[in-house]
């Protein structure tokens, strides 16, 4: 059952129904031979892609613009589920962008978190119950508490936030704000990312200080700028290893790789963070972080070629029958 739409979703007759068969209806009215197996979100696709790749895969990860995570746990562990005791394993979907929803992460949460998230439709929340309600012309892009602390959707605007409360502090720039400056989603996590990681020529800290309007700066301004991406950087690899070295612990295998796709993790700088952090939070754990890419989609293709089998070799052994 689809139980709430998200993003800029806004159909209500599907909420609650089964949206699998909404989906067949319309292919067989658009008179396209396609027939749905299975339906899995990105999450999923990635571990499953990982699995393929690596006999160790437990965890997969899309660490982009937006962030989730799911994992290989005991099916004794699931208690609300009925049908555990059937199975030895399943995949759970964390859904774990939404972690501090109910609140328990705002004390970690700066001014410039607490902007982002006060800019948003939906403040401190990735609950979309009432989405049905709002008008489309309104809808806009949302995101979950913790996501909203480092994902790619975000990270440029929180830097842009910082430096424009440096500015108006004259601590950058001269004192002078720029009407880019000043306009959300002018500095984007790519540049973000790039101004981080690049060597002392300061390339990348120059395209993105002009790309909010200067002409004009000194050194110090750029080492601030590449300061200021560095911390946000380093922030997001750390929440998201702490997440990582839970379930490592919980796991409690001997080897667990972990399938990750995104553009963040695309960084060597980012996915150097997050092996360092995740060693240092889980000592003694083993761990491999691989990129799995196009994992979502190419992991969908794999569970539906797994699914079609498994049909075709139940069918086979009812005729034997």
């Amino acid at each position: 059952l689809l139980v709430t739409w998200t993003k800029c979703y806004d159909l209500p007759d599907v909420v609650n129904k089964n949206a699998v068969e909404f989906l067949q209806k319309a292919l067989s009215e658009k008179q396209l031979n396609v027939e749905i197996v299975a339906i899995l979100n990105d999450t999923t696709g990635t571990l499953v892609k990982g699995a393929y790749l690596d006999d160790h895969c437990g965890i997969g990860m899309i660490l982009g613009t937006g962030f989730n995570i799911c994992y290989i746990e005991k099916a004794k562990n699931v208690e609300k589920w009925s049908d555990r005791h059937k199975y030895s394993q399943v995949l759970v979907d964390m859904e774990c962008g939404a972690f501090g929803d109910n609140g328990c992460i705002d004390f970690m949460k700066t001014e410039f978190d607490r902007q982002i998230d006060g800019a948003s439709l939906f403040k401190g929340s990735f609950t979309y119950a009432n989405l049905h309600k709002i008008s489309s012309l309104l809808l806009l892009f949302f995101c979950c508490s913790f996501e909203k602390l480092f994902s790619g959707r975000f990270a440029g605007d929180l830097v842009r936030r910082i430096l424009l409360h440096l500015c108006e502090k004259g601590l950058l720039f001269g004192g002078q704000v720029t009407s880019l400056l000043t306009q959300p989603d002018s500095l984007t996590s790519a540049l973000v990312s790039l101004v981080e990681e690049e060597n002392t020529e300061g390339c990348e800290t120059r395209k993105a200080i002009e790309s909010l309007g200067y002409s004009t700066y000194t050194p110090d301004d750029m080492r601030i700028v590449k300061y200021v991406c560095a911390i946000v950087s380093v922030r997001g690899a750390l929440l998201v290893s702490i997440l990582l070295s839970v379930l490592l612990e919980r796991m409690q295998k001997e080897t667990v790789s972990i399938a990750i796709d995104g553009s963040l993790f695309s960084h060597p700088k980012y996915s150097q963070l997050l092996n360092d952090f995740v060693s240092e939070l889980a000592p003694g754990r083993k761990f491999k972080l691989f990129a799995a890419k196009d994992g979502s989609g190419k992991g969908a293709g794999i569970v539906a070629a797994i699914a079609d089998r498994m049909k075709r070799s139940a069918t086979t052994m009812e005729t034997k029958v």
